[in-house]
């Protein structure tokens, strides 16, 4: 029976998502369901949902940031999908050549 205290916090504290213990904005948990059915591999680790969140998660803030740029050099409030992509095309750090740079390496039979 649960008669000491300590046991019933447990009940009374709400639910910590995999995004808040990661410490991530983008949902871990629904990424970790979408790998799990897309049928990439029969078996995923909650790891690989955290890394793709995070690496996800990097790549919007990137964008959004040199959007929000792109909107205050044109004197708006908002962004608007031309400031996305005038950010992706007027990219100084390259993002894009350098996620196709990387090497992509993995782990297990080639």
């Amino acid at each position: 029976s649960c008669r000491s205290p300590h046991l019933w916090k447990s009940h009374l504290e709400p639910k910590k998502s995999k995004s808040a213990k990661a410490g991530l904005q983008f949902p871990v948990g629904r990424i970790y369901r979408l790998l799990k059915r897309g049928n990439y591999a029969d078996r995923i680790g909650t790891g690989t949902a955290i890394y793709l969140a995070a690496v996800l998660e990097y790549l919007s803030a990137e964008i959004l940031e040199l959007a929000g740029n792109a909107a205050r050099e044109n004197k708006k409030t908002r962004i608007l999908p031309r400031h996305i992509q005038l950010a992706v095309r007027n990219d100084d750090e390259n993002l894009c050549v350098k996620m196709q740079s990387l090497n992509w390496s993995f782990p297990g039979p080639s």
